[in-house]
C-alpha cells in the first residue's frame, strides 16, 4: 500500500509508534521508520508500506486517539494511514 508523505509527514511518525514493546512490536516500528527516513530534500516520499504495518499504525492510532495522546501536528498523517 503506497502513500506519498511529505518531509513533515514523516517526522511525525516519532509520535505515532511505540519506543518499546515486545520484539514483535519492535520489529515492526524498525521496518517502518526505515522507509520514512529522510535522506534527500525532496517534498514528497512514496512509501510502500504493508498491510501488516498499516494495521499496526492503525492500531497505535486507536490507542493514542482513546488516551488522549495525538498531536495535532500529526493529523494531515493520520489521515492518510485511516484512509487505508
Amino acid at each position: 500500500m503506497k502513500l506519498s508523505l511529505t518531509i513533515a509527514e514523516c517526522m511525525q511518525f516519532q509520535f505515532l509508534l511505540p519506543v518499546q514493546g515486545n520484539l514483535k512490536t519492535l520489529e515492526l516500528v524498525d521496518r517502518i521508520t526505515t522507509k520514512v527516513k529522510v535522506y534527500d530534500n525532496s517534498e514528497i516520499k512514496d512509501v510502500e508500506f504493508e498491510y501488516e504495518e498499516i494495521d499496526f499504525m492503525k492500531d497505535m492510532i486507536k490507542y493514542l486517539d482513546e488516551n488522549q495522546k495525538l498531536y495535532f501536528q500529526s493529523i494531515s498523517l493520520i489521515r492518510k494511514i485511516l484512509s487505508n
